[in-house]
């Protein structure tokens, strides 16, 4: 039986090792971190679960429904819509599809005219009938510009689209393309955003679960692949006869004639005495504050007792100085967004997320198998061979395995 080594317990590296399982071997995976999950990691602290980056699990992505137990996740899910706080004035964007009692108040609201709302529906409903393959049809259309040509207002793009897509492609300027804002727009307009009721990490730990002959390896830097072996920071040797590579390949093999760029991000907690979005998501209109969105986690999930406190997610674009005196002025601003100087805010830590988000100009759904080969014996698995997502992350997993049996040795 061959060795097949699988470098990164990412998502998908461990869907990759669910399919090596399935085809009779017993992988070894190894990753540099003291725990699996990649992207996908949550930690404990104080009575609270925070997840790293903001998070949010798009219930309609096939292979989210391919692999997962969504009922043991005990999902807790997002209102649908969000509150868009401004310097003018603050709106609240419902989802009339969803809960249609609101279907007047969002007709009548302020933050677009009655054509971007017309525009909404029957973007929303062209998109959730549609197939993922033919989305992604080669198009280097960035998200603004398809929202202009489809005949958006500069209001409704400035008051909603770009607030909300900045915090989920992590770039204020609309220049992620186009297809991309349709498949998540499609997302969301057919299923629900959710988040594990133990954060995040419940995701790896779930496919993790389904593994029975894989040998996990952690804390296992690899800094040097040759032809069948790969040494760790130790010194240590690993042979293997196929290598799948489930992160920026790179990043271990010193290819930087086409370097991945990434979206960073950082994500600032805060513990405050009370609900304060009901749910839904806070997006920010003003591009200055250098907020990408704010999430009141805590009327979620996370909280062991609510009688402490409840979880305020604060995103942040990454040039912002990522420091406890920023954190310190960020609650002056989160008071001022929220109408509430007295607003009490206790800062509990912050992450910086390096390589948050790949930025994929050409984008895909899916791909020939030999794009996922590197050589006779190394393939390759990660999100940015395909398209920024947790979906695109797993079937890379599952593409990259079918690439490895495709080989005739």
């Amino acid at each position: 039986m061959k060795q097949i080594v699988i470098v990164g317990a990412g998502v998908s590296g461990l869907v990759a090792a669910i399919h090596c399982e399935a085809a009779g071997f017993n992988p070894i995976l190894i990753d540099a971190d003291k725990k699996i999950g990649g992207r996908t990691q949550s930690i404990a602290y104080e009575n609270f679960i925070l997840d790293k980056g903001f998070q949010v699990l798009l219930t309609e992505y096939e292979s989210v429904k391919k692999y997962l137990d969504l009922k043991s996740l005990h999902l807790k899910y997002f209102s649908p819509g969000a509150f868009v706080f401004s310097k003018k004035k603050d709106y609240e964007i419902s989802d009339p599809f969803k809960e249609w009692w609101k279907l007047s108040e969002m007709i009548f609201s302020g933050i677009g005219t009655v054509k971007d709302k017309w525009l909404i529906f029957r973007l929303s409903q062209h998109l959730k009938n549609k197939k993922e393959a033919t989305i992604f049809n080669g198009s280097k259309q960035t998200t603004l510009q398809f929202l202009r040509e489809y005949g958006f207002s500069e209001r409704i793009i400035d008051l909603f689209f770009r607030p909300f897509f900045s915090g989920i492609f992590l770039e204020d300027r609309l220049e992620t393309p186009a297809t991309m804002f349709q498949f998540v727009f499609g997302k969301f307009s057919k299923g629900y955003a959710a988040i594990p009721e133990n954060g995040i990490q419940e995701i790896p730990d779930q496919l993790f679960k389904k593994l029975k002959n894989t040998t996990l390896l952690l804390n296992k830097k690899v800094t040097h692949v040759g032809e069948n072996q790969l040494t760790i920071e130790n010194g240590e040797i690993i042979f293997f006869d196929k290598l799948i590579l489930a992160t920026d390949h790179r990043l271990i093999l010193g290819n930087t004639t086409d370097e991945i760029k990434y979206n960073h991000s950082i994500q600032y907690y805060f513990k405050t005495d009370r609900p304060l979005l009901g749910k839904k998501i806070g997006l920010i209109a003003d591009n200055e504050a250098g907020m990408l969105g704010i999430a009141a986690i805590g009327e979620l999930k996370g909280v062991k007792n609510p009688e402490n406190g409840y979880l305020l997610s604060v995103t942040l674009k990454a040039e912002t100085i990522n420091d406890q005196v920023a954190a310190y002025k960020m609650i002056d601003d989160v008071r001022k967004y929220f109408k509430a100087p007295e607003l009490p805010l206790t800062f509990l830590g912050l992450n910086y997320i390096r390589r948050a988000l790949p930025v994929c100009t050409d984008l895909y759904y899916n791909r020939p198998l030999s794009d996922f080969v590197y050589n006779d014996h190394i393939f390759l698995a990660g999100d940015y061979l395909l398209n920024p997502s947790l979906d695109a992350a797993m079937r890379s997993g599952e593409m990259a395995v079918k690439a490895l049996l495709s080989q005739k040795s």
